[in-house]
């Protein structure tokens, strides 16, 4: 998690080198343990080493799990976590795949494989920009909570720049596009579980949403 987290922000910012997580960032989470707060574990980390609120006055519910690359992979029982989700009054909920409960939820288009082709730079391959417009439309729409689909926190990030306009968010998003897939790899530092942090009103799990295409 620490690991892409630390690249995103600005330098003066990070707090340690890029492959160890600080004492202060560790979570006890009691008997609680899994993988499928990790994308919003990482997320609030990213708040952590940022300067005032990372995405301002939003409140960020979701799930999946997260790799040291940045992508987010999916886990067990979205519906549940999604339908606990929409109690905490979310203004987005991430998700990893689309819940089966939801009529409307947001699929930006991506490319499926996980290494960009030749000629394609990770922000393209990712359509950050995509996910950018699409935060953006969410924002004309205030008092929902769209259930959001996405496979990288680099894709988390693009949307809550367009959602919020809050350039901390946006800076992290924007860093974040142009480090290459692959750059972070998985050691032991990564094999503790993630569970669910509660920072600066980035929350954890999801809400049930039509499938709809943002334009």
């Amino acid at each position: 998690m620490p690991k892409l987290a630390n690249e995103v922000v600005e330098p003066e910012n990070r707090s340690t080198a890029a492959d160890h997580l600080p004492l202060w960032a560790h979570v006890r989470t009691g008997n609680t343990d899994g993988p499928s707060a990790g994308l919003i574990m990482t997320l609030a980390y990213i708040d952590l080493l940022t300067p005032g609120a990372l995405v301002g006055d939003l409140r960020v519910a979701g799930t999946g799990g997260i790799g040291p690359d940045g992508v987010a992979f999916r886990v067990k029982g979205i519906d549940v976590k999604v339908a606990v989700a929409r109690l905490t009054r979310p203004g987005v909920i991430f998700v990893t795949k689309p819940p089966t409960s939801v009529e409307n939820v947001t699929i930006v288009e991506s490319q499926r494989e996980r290494i960009p082709a030749d000629g394609y730079t990770v922000g393209e391959w990712l359509n950050v920009v995509g996910y950018e417009k699409s935060g953006r439309a969410a924002a004309s729409r205030p008092g929902t909570a769209p259930v959001v689909v996405v496979h990288d926190l680099r894709q988390a990030l693009a949307w809550l720049c367009g959602r919020t306009g809050v350039s901390s968010v946006c800076t992290a998003a924007q860093r974040s596009a142009r480090i290459p897939i692959g750059t972070f790899r998985a050691d032991a530092s990564d094999a503790a579980p993630l569970s669910p942090l509660n920072r600066n009103r980035v929350t954890q799990q999801p809400k049930p949403a039509k499938r709809h295409q943002p334009k």
